[in-house]
């Protein structure tokens, strides 16, 4: 009989800046940070990352990194489980200033197939989750508080919550899909 990682072979991450360069199955082993730029970037199709519960946090000062950024053109992403985390917040005023990163995730236009699931942003200085209005992607189970853009993109949004976001909780196209949406 075969092992899971015969069947699926699993590639842990354990330190951030981080770039995926092949397909497969990834997973954090432990807490990230990173001080300057982006803490993963996915560069290839065919992905699938799971935090596992842990958080990837910057201090970057000013915010210019994402937490996972997905480079153009790519197809057939997942990405699940954990939180990314800023300390950029509202003055209460709608000003959104502090250090983190610039987007929680987010995407280099066009992106195809991305799912994104059970996964909380906070405080960060655009958008929380931000994979594009028209594509084919969905955002399912999540939640982004305090953001300086929008909460959410997708062209799917289901079950999920957003608040805190200066420009709007959701954007979306023509085509957009509210699924059991909370603001």
């Amino acid at each position: 009989m075969k092992t899971l990682d015969q069947i699926e072979p699993r590639i842990g991450i354990s330190a951030a800046p981080y770039v995926i360069t092949n397909s497969g199955f990834y997973y954090l082993t432990t807490n990230l940070y990173v001080s300057l730029g982006n803490a993963i970037v996915i560069s290839t199709n065919d992905v699938s990352l799971n935090l596992n519960g842990y958080t990837i946090s910057s201090d970057e000062s000013p915010p210019t990194g994402y937490g996972i950024m997905i480079n153009s053109g790519l197809r057939n992403i997942t990405i699940e489980n954990g939180v990314i985390k800023g300390f950029v917040t509202n003055d209460g005023h709608g000003n959104f200033d502090g250090v983190g990163f610039r987007m929680g995730i987010g995407r280099i236009y066009p992106v195809y197939n991305v799912y994104v699931k059970n996964v909380t942003v906070v405080g960060c200085a655009a958008s929380g989750i931000y994979l594009g209005e028209n594509e084919p992607t969905v955002i399912e189970n999540c939640v982004v508080e305090s953001v300086g853009a929008y909460g959410l993109a997708a062209g799917i949004v289901k079950n999920s919550l957003a608040y805190d976001c200066k420009y709007g909780a959701v954007l979306g196209g023509d085509d957009l899909q509210l699924l059991g949406f909370f603001i």
